[in-house]
């Protein structure tokens, strides 16, 4: 289950808040990164409460939380990605046109929450809808830094839109967006120049936060 993957990642900010003075690691400094379902993975990191997504029983009384977060192109509302919300009918015809498209989209969705859209269509909803980061976000959100290219393939260029818009209107300080025009999901056919800015733009942002 999912569910198990966001606990480990918190697990993982856990770990290194209990062994900080054995390596010498700053607790106000930690920053979190993710790319496609790494971004999604991260975004829940960060935005969800520090408590939830229990994992290591040892590790509970130390807080996953994080003071900001990189997101490259990763999905924030897994309903409005893979369509949750289509009728039986629009479904149907769906099924009977693009099979293949149909069957990857309800295997992702058993991948995602252990269960079939086709049985448990609302219990699918809720799952989906605590897997999405969007449902996390509130005034308290970690600056975070958005890139996405606007030729992505997988994951559409609107959940970032969307992702950007929430973070204004809860007036998230420090947060950016930046799309780069014709990259596709993973920025695969990024020329060197390309990689250089999305480097950069990475760097920045992380130093920004450090120097508060």
């Amino acid at each position: 289950m999912y569910s198990f993957t966001v606990a480990d990642c918190k697990d993982a900010i856990r770990w290194i808040r209990k062994n900080a003075s054995n390596y010498h690691f700053d607790n106000n400094q930690i920053g979190i990164w993710g790319a496609s379902a790494g971004g999604n993975l991260a975004l829940l990191t960060a935005y969800s409460p520090p408590d939830s997504f229990p994992g290591d029983k040892t590790l509970l009384a130390y807080s996953s939380s994080v003071n900001f977060v990189i997101d490259n192109f990763g999905p924030v509302d897994l309903n409005q990605l893979l369509r949750t919300d289509v009728s039986a009918f629009k479904g149907n015809i769906f099924k009977l046109f693009y099979k293949e498209k149909y069957q990857r989209r309800r295997d992702k969705l058993y991948e995602l929450t252990g269960l079939d859209v086709e049985t448990d269509g609302q219990k699918v909803v809720e799952k989906c809808s605590l897997y999405s980061p969007i449902q996390y976000v509130s005034r308290t959100s970690v600056p975070t830094l958005i890139l996405h290219g606007t030729a992505d393939e997988t994951v559409n260029l609107k959940q970032s839109e969307i992702l950007y818009k929430k973070l204004k209107v809860q007036g998230v300080p420090g947060s950016r967006f930046i799309t780069y025009k014709n990259l596709t999901h993973g920025f695969k056919n990024a020329n060197v120049a390309q990689i250089a800015e999305i480097t950069k733009s990475s760097i920045d942002f992380v130093q920004a936060q450090i120097n508060q």
